[in-house]
């Protein structure tokens, strides 16, 4: 295996942990613990043309913009990414591409990149991270992904 594809694989395991959600280009996801006690506090948040789904486990934080039904855009910040695998769903292999590309030898930088098909933001440093991956051509008209939360 070569020192590209490791780095690759390392990043995809170093965004991997923890919140379920849904992917892009499906159904919000359903956050069984909506307002308990448990340790995950869910909210809905309407924004005009879309809506927030924000749900924050310990000190992480993740929000799906959903617009007709449809997760159009993911945004993550705390002291661990979500899931990329599950919110990627059938742009996984884009997204991996896209990361592939945008990787800078080896060494934990800001990423940012995009296709047609996706858009991906990250950066930060351990136990600060933040992104944002979103679907061009399903933003709502007049968003401008610049400026979600």
């Amino acid at each position: 295996m070569g020192i590209q594809a490791f780095l690759r694989g390392g990043l995809v395991l170093l965004l991997a942990p923890h919140l379920a959600l849904a992917a892009l280009g499906q159904a919000p996801s359903e956050h069984p613990y909506r307002g308990t006690t448990s340790g995950t506090i869910s909210r809905v948040i309407p924004h005009g043309p879309y809506t927030e789904h924000r749900t924050a486990t310990g000190r992480s934080v993740v929000r799906e913009f959903e617009s007709n039904g449809i997760v159009f855009a993911v945004s993550w910040s705390g002291n661990r990414p979500p899931d990329m695998r599950k919110i990627t769903g059938k742009f996984q292999e884009e997204y991996r591409e896209l990361i592939g590309q945008v990787w800078k030898g080896g060494r934990r930088t800001d990423l940012e990149g995009g296709t047609e098909n996706l858009v991906v933001k990250t950066g930060g440093h351990m136990g600060d991270i933040h992104g944002l991956i979103y679907i061009p051509s399903l933003l709502p008209s007049g968003v401008d992904p610049n400026t979600l939360p």
